[in-house]
């Protein structure tokens, strides 16, 4: 009974399964409905110039290793000459002689295109696209010279005309491929740019976390250390062993702490990034961002020199907190300026708001871990206050400086220098 169940389930899942066609198919059947836009160079007799073999010669072109070419020509053949003949077939004329003519000289072309594709483009498979699209339209005047001698019209057709039709439909299918690889440049950069993104924030996150796993690390060393002195004082085994424990837990913190700083170190020093990359990505991040707080805030980013950044992750971190501060400190039309420049053996980074501003009072405090102005108005939860206190610890890590100037209701401006290494000259 079992057995019974299992190969009906079996016949079941092979029915429920989507037939899938292959593309030369979809592919020829596209071909088949474009050749139904042509025109007729010579009036009088049935030979048409088709746009469907601008589309074909493109995909014998560009893919003739992801489909078999006589199979695609075969199918476009057969789609075109079938559509044809039914247009015939429900049109005033109907099906004559004449059209029976027609549909076989033009299922012939097809053949003969897909037949000499095959064999020519094989040999091209290592050229150039150039070289190809050139056989191609040899090809293509091979293919229309049979199909006219069908026709019984080489004495109404000139050679001329059918390698001017060849050489037009040449130029087309070259058109047709560098707009191709334009867009798909487009898609690769759009794609670039969105991983950048996702690391970017990835990276931010990250960053964040070890700030908070060396804090605990330095909090565990005090405790174990007060742990230790009440043994050395009252000789107690429970300190002893919380200290034992806790330097137990000390390591381990070191051990993530360390994978995760050494991680993020060889992500970031295996390549470098230009700066108007970096700007590019923030701009985009920020954007949507802002447009999930609901803000109308401008934002510029100005590279008066060109220049590419080692360590990119440190400048994604500087960066996004700054900004992300700044809008804070923004109102609807307010304007956000960030600003690269290199001057001797230094660049340096401006961001600058149009904000609120700062009292004296706070620019003092703004660097020390913990402090913040910013707090939930909904929980009344206060921000952590890691950002700056964090900058300040990357710029200071590169050897550079942070400055800050600003006055309250118009506006904040942070300037940081940091020394150029290697490759940011």
């Amino acid at each position: 009974m079992s057995k019974i169940l299992g190969k009906r389930f079996k016949k079941e899942r092979k029915m429920k399964k989507k037939i899938k066609i292959p593309n030369y198919i979809k592919y020829g059947f596209l071909v088949g409905v474009v050749s139904q836009f042509y025109f007729a160079p010579v009036p009088g007799i049935h030979f048409y110039v088709t746009i469907g073999v601008i589309l074909l010669g493109f995909w014998m072109a560009n893919g003739t290793e992801k489909y078999p070419p006589f199979l695609l020509a075969l199918y476009s053949g057969v789609f075109a000459t079938a559509l044809r003949w039914i247009i015939y077939t429900i049109g005033p004329q109907g099906v004559a002689g004449q059209q029976m003519q027609l549909a076989y000289s033009t299922f012939t072309y097809y053949i003969v295109y897909g037949s000499l594709c095959s064999i020519l483009l094989q040999e091209l498979k290592n050229r150039g696209r150039t070289e190809k699209i050139i056989v191609v339209g040899i090809i293509d005047f091979i293919s229309n010279l049979v199909e006219v001698m069908i026709l019984d019209g080489m004495d109404r057709i000139s050679l001329r005309l059918l390698l001017l039709c060849a050489l037009i439909r040449c130029a087309a299918i070259w058109v047709l491929s560098v707009t191709y690889d334009h867009h798909r440049l487009l898609i690769i950069q759009r794609e670039h740019q969105k991983r950048y993104e996702r690391l970017n924030d990835f990276l931010v996150n990250i960053y964040a976390e070890v700030f908070y796993l060396k804090k605990s690390q330095k909090d565990l060393e005090g405790a174990m250390k007060l742990a230790h002195k009440i043994y050395d004082e009252s000789k107690n085994e429970d300190a002893l062993n919380v200290a034992i424990q806790i330097h137990e837990i000390k390591k381990d913190y070191y051990r993530l702490v360390s994978g995760l700083s050494s991680m993020i170190k060889q992500v970031d020093e295996s390549e470098t990034m230009d700066i108007k990359e970096i700007f590019k990505i923030i701009k985009t991040s920020m954007m949507h961002q802002m447009e999930s707080l609901g803000k109308q805030v401008d934002i510029r980013f100005l590279s008066v020199t060109d220049g590419k950044v080692v360590q990119y992750y440190d400048i994604f971190v500087i960066l996004n907190n700054l900004i992300i501060n700044a809008v804070d400190a923004c109102e609807d039309g307010d304007e956000i300026c960030v600003t690269y420049d290199k001057i001797e053996d230094h660049f340096f980074l401006s961001v600058m708001d149009t904000g609120c501003g700062m009292s004296k009072e706070i620019q003092e405090c703004i660097f020390s871990p913990g402090f913040s102005t910013k707090f939930d108005v909904h929980t009344g939860e206060i921000s952590s206050g890691i950002g700056l206190c964090h900058v300040k610890e990357i710029v200071e890590k590169r050897k550079g400086s942070i400055q800050v100037e600003s006055q309250e209701g118009k506006g904040t401006e942070f300037t940081i220098w940091l020394p150029m290494k290697g490759e940011e000259r």
